[in-house]
C-alpha cells in the first residue's frame, strides 16, 4: 500500500512538473513570435503564406496518391486548412457574424485548455475539439456554431 501512496504521488508530482514545463514553453514561444513579427500585417502574411504552403502540399499529395481513400484524406485536409485561413483573415477582419441573430459580439471558442472562463474574446473549453464542435459563441443569444 505504502508503494502504490508514493507512486502515485510521485505520477502527481510528474504531472504537475510536466504541466508547469508546458507553460514555460508556450510563454518562450509566444514571447519567440512576438519578436519575430513587428506588425500586426507581418503576422497575417506568415500566416497566411504557411496556409496556402500547406494547402499546396496537401493537393500535391492528392494528385500523388495511389488510393482513393488516401487522396480523399489530402483533399479533407487542404479543404481544413483554407476553411482555417479564411476563418482567420475573418477574425482579423472583424466579419464574424452570428446566423441566429445577426450580432458582431461573438467570443471564439478554443478547445484543450483548462481555463473554462472567457477572456479578451476568447471562451477557453479542456474538453478535446471534436469535428462538429462550435468555434464561436454569440454574446448576445448565446447560440454556438462552426464558421
Amino acid at each position: 500500500m505504502t508503494i502504490n501512496s508514493k507512486s502515485n504521488s510521485d505520477a502527481q508530482y510528474n504531472k504537475d512538473a510536466n504541466a508547469s514545463d508546458d507553460e514555460s514553453d508556450k510563454a518562450t514561444s509566444l514571447a519567440k513570435t512576438k519578436k519575430k513579427f513587428k506588425t500586426l500585417g507581418e503576422a497575417v502574411k506568415a500566416v497566411t503564406e504557411t496556409n496556402f504552403d500547406w494547402a499546396a502540399f496537401y493537393r500535391e499529395m492528392a494528385d500523388e496518391a495511389k488510393s482513393d481513400k488516401i487522396r480523399e484524406a489530402c483533399l479533407e485536409l487542404e479543404r481544413r486548412v483554407l476553411r482555417d485561413q479564411q476563418e482567420f483573415i475573418d477574425v482579423i477582419s472583424g466579419n464574424i457574424k452570428c446566423p441566429q441573430c445577426g450580432s458582431w459580439d461573438q467570443t471564439l471558442i478554443i478547445y484543450g485548455n483548462s481555463d473554462s472562463k472567457p477572456r479578451d474574446g476568447v471562451l477557453y473549453l479542456s474538453k478535446k475539439r471534436e469535428e462538429n464542435d462550435p468555434r464561436w459563441l454569440c454574446n448576445d443569444c448565446g447560440f454556438r456554431w462552426q464558421h
